[in-house]
Formats: C-alpha cells, structure tokens, sequence
C-alpha cells in the first residue's frame, strides 16, 4: 500500500519518532474516513489504569458483550482520545447481519449489545477512538513521518496482544525500528 493511501479498513502505525503522547506506539483501524477528516480505533492501547469494566462498558451498553469470555479484560482496548464513553464492537465474523464490514481489514463493527451473541472468539471492545478533522491527517502524512499506513489483517488485530502490535505492525511495513529508525527521518538528521 503506497505511504498515502488512506482507506477505511488501513492501519495507521506511528513510526518510531512520533512523540504525540496520545497516539506514540499506536496502531489504529482507521474505521471512517471522508471528505475533510478521518476517525479510527486504537488497538495497541490497554485501557488506563483503574478502568472499570462493569461501570464503563457493561453500564454504558446494558449488557455484558463480552459475556462467555475468559478475562474480558484481554479483549479490551483504549480507542484513543475521542468521545470517552463511546463504545466500538469488533469481531471477525465479516458476514454477521448485524454489523459493518470495516473495509478489507477481516474484521466488523456492531453495536456492543449484539457482540456477545456473534459467535467467535475474536472479539474486541475499545472505549473512546481516534479523529482527525480539516484534513489534519491527510497534511499529517503528506508533511511528517509520524505514521505509516498498511494492510489490516485480522491476525495482526485480533491474535497480536496490545504491547506487541506496534513492534508487529512496523515488521509488516518492513521496518525495523532500532535499525531503520533514520531512514524515516527528515533529511540531514543522522544518528550520533
């Protein structure tokens, strides 16, 4: 996929020198994207320490979507920034009725309250999400190194734990990061 080929189903990976501290060693579904803007959901994330998951989740959707699950916890992730509260829904059951196919990345979006009855085991909550405006990420990409963009695939979405995807989804643009980390610089910068 070429560097600025932004589609919704892509993952967004912050390359090693993005410091923004909301989205530094992120890997975002990008989950819309339209005329001025773009909004995503953040996989490599944990929820912040203390989230409560019956509180959050089960009482913002009305039900447990995660029922029949070993340790939800595992299948929950901190979306990004964005609408605290709202809660995304993703499986890999891309022909389920009730939900949304999420480009070609293998995986769907649903309302929380119907995850619990799809039946697979790749399932994923996160809680808030990731949104650009005014063509902010499209001047992002086109002007900084901050982010690479490849194909999603739902091993990489649903197997990888959160604090390996990052180092995952930069193998599978063909970067390694302590190695390669100057050749997405800007030029003229060189290590010491």
């Amino acid at each position: 996929m070429s560097r600025t080929e932004l589609k919704i189903g892509a993952l967004l990976v912050a390359t090693p020198q993005n410091s923004d501290e909301h989205v530094a060693r992120g890997v975002i579904l990008i989950v819309a994207h339209y005329e001025n803007g773009a909004a995503g959901v953040m996989l490599s994330h944990r929820p912040f320490p203390g989230f409560d998951y019956q509180k959050l989740i089960v009482g913002e959707v009305g039900r447990d979507p995660l029922a029949g699950c070993a340790d939800p916890m595992e299948r929950v992730r901190w979306g990004g920034p964005v609408a605290l509260g709202s809660v995304t829904a993703l499986h890999d059951r891309i022909d389920e009725a009730s939900s949304g196919r999420i480009g070609d990345s293998g995986c769907a979006a649903t309302h929380p309250a119907h995850l619990a009855d799809i039946r697979t085991d790749n399932k994923l909550l996160t809680y808030g999400f990731a949104a650009w405006e005014n063509n902010d990420l499209v001047e992002e990409l086109k002007n900084t190194n901050d982010w690479l963009i490849i194909e999603a695939d739902a091993e990489l979405i649903f197997k990888t734990p959160p604090e390996q995807m990052w180092e995952a989804a930069l193998k599978r643009a063909g970067i390694d990061k302590a190695r390669n980390f100057y050749a997405l610089a800007p030029s003229g910068m060189r290590p010491n």
